[in-house]
């Protein structure tokens, strides 16, 4: 049979809770972010439309001519993109604008900040598109600094708003303007707030974490209380088994000899005498015949001798009178056998509450703990008490002449574990009287 191993709780405990929090902490950063991001974008769009409106307002009538020529396939002369860009540097002064572009119908950059863009087609940019429809768009260019694998670019954390362009008197849109919004302070900001949100859940995980432990460990320590608890009842009810299978043994001995040595020699003795007063009857000897009346004491005798044997196996009072009948029994035999002993008994108890089997119990543990009072022949008291208390039944044995912080005998050994087997619980105290009182409980 393989070897229980105990669960090891504490270990398996610690390594999942923390690989759920860290689990959980990494979720909590990655919704932070998330969460960041879209506000981010908000924020930014919001000043970004506000930016571009009014630099719109600033050069607008320059702008719709600017755009109304590049609409046409006119090229725009450095003066005039120089002056362009100067007046729209002049309004975005003091801002956080890092870049403009200007795109005409076809998509083509006709304007930008950054000289080396003008001229590129852009028609198939999404956003493009969507401002040449003639709704306000925006998208973010955001490098997660918690990332390592992305490039940094000159690109990155950037705003982009796209505007469309009007004519006065049309509903037309003759190009779009760009603006790019540097939102690197933002970014920090967020990033700084992501380092103390992973600090402060970090913390909060770990104390969590630190206070699970401390609780598992103490459930790991009732556990292992318990486990031993369990073991020691299991080593108990194995050596129990074996006291009473010992006990049982040791009563098939006793009736054995008994029945050979006291009513087996009884009626070997009876067999004998029969067959002189047979013979003597034969040969016409009357006087040996009249012998015979001496064997009906002795056969009375051997009859008491089997009823008493047959009352110490299981009296039949325990069934048909009752458990208070069969102790004030037990306890006149006991008295009449030791007449130095004192035994006193006394049972208040509803029988119909009392369960057969638990009849069984108690007539059998005050048997077995008569048995090792009785066995040293000296003068004593011994009271017992059968009584109820509530939801109880009590069983007390006072003993004068028992200490009660000496080893408990064999027979009080077995009759306490029979006390615990049956769902009892089972006491030793030393009495206010001088001796030792033994106690027994059961729920009723």
């Amino acid at each position: 049979m393989p070897k229980y191993q105990p669960f090891k709780l504490l270990p398996f405990f610690s390594v999942t809770s923390l690989l759920g929090i860290v689990v959980a902490a990494a979720l909590v950063t990655l919704l932070y972010r998330q969460t960041a991001i879209a506000e981010l974008v908000d924020l930014g769009e919001q000043q970004n439309i506000g930016l571009a409106q009014t630099a719109l307002n600033s050069v607008h009538e320059q702008l719709a001519l600017f755009l109304r020529r590049a609409n046409t396939g006119s090229q725009a002369t450095d003066t005039e993109i120089e002056t362009l860009e100067a007046k729209l540097k002049a309004v975005l002064r003091n801002t956080s604008v890092v870049r403009i572009k200007v795109y005409n119908q076809a998509g083509i950059v006709v304007f930008s900040t950054k000289r080396s863009q003008i001229g590129r087609d852009q028609s198939d940019n999404p956003a493009f598109v969507v401002a040449r429809g003639g709704d306000i768009t925006s998208k973010l260019i955001f490098r997660d600094h918690f990332n390592f694998f992305d490039q940094e670019t000159e690109e990155d954390n950037l705003i982009q708003t796209y505007m469309p362009v009007g004519r006065d008197s049309e509903a037309a849109e003759i190009g779009v303007f760009e603006i790019y919004t540097d939102v690197n302070p933002l970014v920090a900001d967020i990033s700084h707030m992501e380092v103390l949100i992973v600090i402060g859940t970090g913390t909060i995980f770990l104390l969590l974490y630190a206070l699970l432990l401390t609780v598992v460990h103490r459930a790991g320590r009732i556990i292992a209380r318990q486990q031993l608890t369990i073991a020691e009842r299991n080593k108990t009810l194995e050596l129990l088994s074996a006291q009473l299978l010992d006990a049982q043994e040791t009563e098939r001995k006793r009736v054995a000899i008994e029945l050979h040595e006291g009513i087996a020699q009884t009626l070997s003795a009876i067999k004998f005498h029969l067959e002189i007063a047979e013979q003597s009857a034969a040969n016409g000897d009357e006087g040996q015949a009249m012998k015979l009346d001496g064997l009906v004491k002795v056969i009375q005798g051997t009859i008491q001798e089997v009823r008493t044997m047959a009352m110490q196996l299981r009296p039949p009072s325990l069934d048909d009178l009752g458990i208070g009948a069969t102790l004030s029994w037990l306890s006149r035999q006991l008295s009449e056998i030791y007449p130095e002993i004192s035994v006193e008994a006394q049972a208040t108890v509803d029988e119909e509450r009392i369960p057969r089997q638990l009849r069984v119990v108690v007539y059998r543990t005050v048997q077995e703990a008569l048995a090792a009072m009785t066995r040293c022949n000296v003068p004593r008291t011994i009271q017992l008490v059968l009584r109820e208390s509530g939801a109880l039944l009590r069983l007390e044995i006072t003993d004068s002449a028992m200490s009660a912080t000496a080893p408990l005998e064999p027979d009080l050994s077995i009759a306490s574990q029979r006390i615990l087997m049956s769902g009892g619980v089972f006491t030793v105290q030393a009495s206010p009287s001088g001796g030792a009182v033994l106690s027994a409980e059961w729920d009723l």
